[in-house]
């Protein structure tokens, strides 16, 4: 029998900047997650002795994206501050927290790179969002 889990429950939490302890409000109305995922850089070590095929060593991790979808609240405060965070360049603490009993959580300094309200006739209004992972995300 499958294990698998259903995705709903996945929560964005957002930190408030305080110091110890921060505290986290999820992000009302999100409708999809993905992320973060982690790339890793190849370095080229090709070298006149490799033979006839590339050498590659790992260079530097990057945490890449959160990126997701919402339903859109023009007039909520937190959808306004990621909206504000991604003009003024605000570096802030997300979480996303998936629905499992363990090793559920992620932590994450992000930068909203762009948040990009949608309204299409006949449809909710929404907005696609992007976070930019700086550091490791940690996994709990």
């Amino acid at each position: 029998m499958s294990q698998a889990i259903v995705a709903n429950g996945t929560l964005l939490k957002i930190g408030d900047g305080a110091a110890s302890p921060e505290h986290f409000t999820t992000v009302p109305e999100v409708k999809k997650l993905t992320g973060p995922s982690v790339k890793t850089a190849l370095l080229d070590a090709t070298s006149h002795d490799s033979g006839h095929f590339r050498e590659y060593v790992p260079g530097m991790a990057d945490g890449d994206n959160i990126a997701g979808d919402l339903n859109w609240r023009p007039s909520n405060a937190l959808h306004t501050g990621m909206r504000e965070d991604s003009y003024d360049a605000t570096l802030r603490n997300f979480k996303v927290i998936f629905p499992d009993t363990s090793d559920n959580t992620v932590d994450a300094a992000c930068y909203v790179t762009d948040i990009v309200p949608s309204s299409s006739v006949g449809e909710l209004l929404g907005a696609s969002f992007t976070l930019k992972v700086t550091g490791e995300p940690i996994w709990s």
